[in-house]
């Protein structure tokens, strides 16, 4: 968070504050509410523009696939230059495209399960 946010953030919760205690509410309630309204409204703002494509925690896992996806073209030429008809280095490349497979279907689940716990906390 910028400096100029900072403030902005810390001038808007001590005028709620001043406003929560001229309404009647003593200091220290004025607080709480005041350090909850924002921790919702915070929540709420994060899971509203959270997209289903946007993998900022995941990105390791689509490196993954690309690591796996090259390993299983170099594994496919050596197939076809070297080792025309071994059966071990098949099962591997086999092996490898499920791994694959698997990491970039991985992100994509955990963004749909991530979605369905903060519709849940939501409701």
């Amino acid at each position: 968070m910028k400096k100029e946010e900072k403030a902005d953030l810390l001038t808007y919760l001590h005028d709620y504050v001043k406003d929560l205690e001229a309404n009647g509410k003593s200091e220290e309630e004025a607080v709480k509410t005041a350090i909850g309204q924002f921790q919702i409204r915070e929540f709420l703002e994060v899971s509203r523009y959270s997209g289903l494509f946007e993998l900022p925690a995941h990105y390791y896992l689509l490196g993954y696939a690309i690591v796996f996806l090259a390993a299983i073209i170099v594994i496919q030429c050596l197939l076809g230059a070297v080792f025309p008809d071994m059966f071990l280095l098949q099962a591997f490349k086999f092996m490898l495209i499920l791994y694959a497979a698997a990491f970039v279907l991985l992100p994509i689940l955990y963004k749909v399960a991530d979605v369905l716990v903060r519709k849940k906390m939501i409701s």
